[in-house]
């Protein structure tokens, strides 16, 4: 029997490999497609109400399949009108992994209060409409890669307790983090190579595993209201292109290297322990601090900044070393010589960082 000619390549969350999949939906169109996969079955105005419908229905029998033989549940690539979590009739509640790869979101899409017990994953997706998540669970590894939201985005109180990725994803306009908590019982949040277009606001979210903002721009409005980070933050090269806000609460090292803040004026640093924080190769002149910002560990060498202190535990570590072993081998001292080179901070760059510090200061006339 002929099945539907679609295939694709999705990524395998519990094997973390890419899959070939082939849709084996028997029920054809005359393209050669099934309802899901045939793009033009949708755009046939006529008869959008009955072909949503149909859509809907069998989506519900898909579901409710796998949810009942506890198998995974593969909507890659389907083509789904105004979905709702909340008509499809299983408690809102995934108890198997779910794949919505490659799939594409017309209308408003809602999982609002979603219950994701096993991994999911919307890669490559592409969400035309409003997107809810608002206080979805994800249990488990849970992946955003590479999608694109065109309209407004609400995570808004989405709990994801394990390994979280939006790399490389567009949001076309206003994203909504707040009182997100990511990475909450294990794993890491990775947001490198993201595009913000919109606004985004990140307000009282919690980043509980190591974050990664790398090569990621926030071309309007960023909001780190009451944010906390948990554990180590990068925001390498990052770009911040407009009004920036930090409060909260950095509570282990985060780097803002080499990254770039466009309109210095409206950046905001309200955070008075700032000794967890290093700006090394970063123009941080004409940005405003807070008043009581300590640099230090201690109040009095509140200005002794993190990559000094990293700078000194470096030759502490290479002095020990040598008086512990003195006997090394050629090669592993050309390996550490190597690895030294490696180091992100060297004497020079902290002192160019001091300055920026200072500079920052004489700008603002609070020295």
């Amino acid at each position: 029997m002929a099945k539907c000619q679609f295939k694709e390549q999705y990524k395998d969350l519990e094997k973390n490999l890419m899959v070939d999949f082939y849709c084996d939906e028997a029920e054809l169109l005359a393209s050669g497609l099934c309802i899901f996969h045939d793009k033009y079955y949708l755009e046939d105005k006529a008869h959008i109400d009955e072909h949503s419908a149909k859509i809907r229905q069998k989506l519900q029998h898909l579901i409710k399949d796998a949810v009942y033989n506890k198998k995974p549940l593969f909507c890659i690539g389907f083509h789904l009108l105004d979905f709702d979590i909340s008509k499809i009739g299983i408690d809102k509640v995934f108890t198997i992994p779910v794949y919505f790869s490659h799939a594409i979101f017309f209308g408003e899409t809602s999982f609002f209060g979603a219950q994701f017990k096993g991994e999911a994953s919307f890669y490559s997706a592409t969400f035309y409409g409003e997107t809810g998540f608002a206080e979805a669970t994800f249990n488990k590894r849970t992946d955003f890669d590479s999608a694109v939201f065109h309209k407004e985005t609400g995570f808004t109180a989405t709990h994801f307790h394990g390994n979280i990725s939006f790399s490389n994803t567009i949001f076309k306009e206003n994203s909504i983090f707040i009182f997100a908590h990511l990475s909450e019982c294990y794993g890491d949040t990775d947001l490198d190579n993201t595009a913000f277009h919109g606004e985004t606001d990140f307000s009282e979210a919690t980043f509980h595993g190591n974050t990664d903002f790398s090569s990621t721009t926030f071309h309007k409005k960023a909001t780190f209201n009451h944010t906390t980070f948990i554990k180590k933050v990068y925001f390498f090269q990052t770009n911040f292109l407009n009004l920036t806000y930090f409060s909260g609460k950095f509570t282990t090292d985060t780097d803002f290297y080499k990254a770039y803040f466009e309109n210095k004026e409206k950046v905001v640093f309200d955070i008075d322990n700032m000794h967890h924080v290093s700006f090394i190769n970063t123009d941080i002149v004409g940005i405003r601090f807070s008043d009581n910002a300590i640099w230090g560990e201690e109040a009095k060498d509140r200005f002794r900044i993190l990559d000094e202190r990293r700078l000194e535990d470096i030759y502490k570590k290479e002095i020990d070393e040598e008086e512990n072993d003195e006997d090394k081998n050629d090669e592993e001292e050309e390996d550490n010589d190597k690895a030294w080179r490696m180091q992100v901070f060297n004497l020079g760059s902290i002192v160019a960082e001091y300055r920026n510090l200072r500079e920052n200061y004489e700008y603002r006339r609070r020295y």
